[in-house]
């Protein structure tokens, strides 16, 4: 049985794989969109339960009305969809190895278009790998998924815009937020403030998320951060302080809050194991969100045939991933000599777009990251990876008796060993890394497959389809 062989496969179905598959799809090509949720759109369009439909749908914004219309059109269109799908890795002669419906699956491609998104970003504290304890993300599926509120009463801490985007939706599901409470300062984010002036739109949607907010007479809390969460079987308190420039909590400030769940998100990182798996280059860019993937301004990356759009080349929001889906559509039709000046002069008016949109990204990654300083002071009894068990305190000890690298952090300590094979933890300690040691580590070397899969399905995949061939 021959493997399907396409001339532009497209990695992930957010807002950026949407728009690449839509223009792509006006031309007698072979596409396939290939995804591991069971409907298009990712996090940000993902298909929302009747029962809350009506009320989360109120407000929408340009990227997501014309992202609904993109879903449907490409329904109807000559692009293949791969759903339920999960990558295994991208493999030398451009072969994608994924598994589907517990079955494992291998297609070609020519052209490839990564546009995996990003997943969320955290910072630990005591008693944060307690049941009750959320991402904000996790909140917004249990809404957007299973049109189920996850509590009644929630207290949302971290730091970032998403905090009043999810706050917002909460409220809307007829939720209460017993609170808001923003790590970094209110003068801290005046800067920010200032440039969403340059982003009308975004400007709207945050006036539309305070106002709800505000009008359900919700506190907001600056300079705040969580210091612990407790309780016996699932999260029944949380504790609450003023934070200090160095990270430490004024003692006078803390107090403790009753709630049924704490949801805690801080900012953003780009999923970037696929891309590392494809073998092309990353860089770290502290204003783009630490390490994305290296391209030029067309969204070429280190192999000409790889094309890298949307949060991977720099977190920024959904019409900073709309403009880019588009642009690295029109510069593959451009290597393939497939487009007239007209296309030729869209691809230019981008280039500029994309500028403006990474003017928004450095604002957002600037004012919303967790300062260095606190990194220092987290407690050593505080886990850190959650899937090994690993405390601070083993962490520093790694970091004191061997070099400040990732792979010997996870040799000597297993934290990232576990089953998210440290997406999680990760990112928590390169910053840990860089605030003692003054420096950025590079990511952990990371091994096919990229995510976990059965042995029992590769066996199978051989026996049908190598062995036999």
């Amino acid at each position: 049985m021959m493997s399907k062989q396409y001339d532009v496969v497209i990695v992930g179905a957010g807002v950026a794989g949407l728009k690449a598959a839509s223009v792509l799809a006006k031309y007698d090509l072979k596409i396939a969109i290939i995804d591991e949720n069971p409907s298009l759109g990712g996090q940000y369009l993902r298909t929302l339960p009747e029962n809350f439909k009506d009320r989360l749908l109120k407000f929408k914004t340009a990227v997501k009305k014309e992202g609904l219309k993109l879903i449907e059109g490409l329904k109807n269109s000559n692009v293949e969809i791969i759903k339920n799908s999960t990558v295994i890795g991208v493999y030398e002669g451009d072969k994608i190895l994924f598994d589907k419906e517990g079955r494992s699956d291998l297609i070609y491609y020519k052209k490839l278009i990564i546009s995996t998104g990003v997943r969320e970003k955290y910072f630990p504290f005591l008693g944060w790998d307690l049941p009750g304890v959320f991402s904000l993300g996790a909140v917004q599926v249990f809404l957007k998924s299973n049109g189920v509120l996850p509590a009644e009463e929630i207290v949302l801490a971290g730091t970032g815009p998403f905090l009043y985007a999810v706050a917002y939706e909460i409220l809307k599901a007829g939720g209460k937020v017993k609170g808001i409470y923003e790590l970094k300062k209110f003068k801290d984010q005046i800067v920010f403030s200032k440039g969403l002036l340059n982003f009308p739109a975004k400007l709207v949607e945050a006036f539309v998320y305070l106002e709800e907010i505000l009008s359900n007479n919700v506190p907001i809390k600056y300079g705040w951060g969580v210091l612990k969460a407790e309780g016996d079987d699932s999260v029944e308190r949380v504790f609450v302080g003023k934070m200090g420039q160095d990270g430490r909590v004024i003692e006078k400030s803390v107090k403790s809050i009753e709630t049924e769940l704490l949801a805690i998100g801080f900012g953003f990182v780009p999923n970037l194991e696929i891309a590392r798996s494809a073998g092309i280059n990353i860089v770290y860019n502290e204003a783009l969100g630490g390490w994305v993937v290296e391209t030029d301004d067309k969204l070429i990356t280190s192999n000409e045939n790889i094309y890298a759009s949307g949060e991977i080349t720099g977190v920024g929001g959904a019409e900073k991933s709309q403009i880019e889906g588009e642009l690295s559509a029109l510069v593959l039709l451009d290597s393939l000599n497939l487009l007239d000046n007209s296309g030729k002069s869209k691809i230019q008016k981008l280039v500029k777009k994309r500028k403006k949109a990474i003017k928004y990204s450095k604002y957002f990654n600037t004012v919303f990251s967790v300062p260095l300083e606190f990194y220092k002071n987290i407690e050593d009894n505080t886990v850190i990876c959650r899937c090994e068990n690993i405390s601070m305190k083993k962490i520093k000890e790694a970091i004191e008796v061997g070099p400040s690298d990732m792979n010997f952090i996870k040799t000597f300590t297993r934290a990232g060993m576990g089953n998210c094979q440290g997406r999680t933890c990760g990112p928590i300690i390169e910053n840990i890394i860089k605030s003692l040691e003054g420096k950025t580590p590079k990511p952990a070397t990371m091994r096919k497959p990229i995510k976990p899969t059965l042995i029992g399905n590769l066996k199978k995949f051989y026996e049908e389809r190598i062995k036999s061939s």
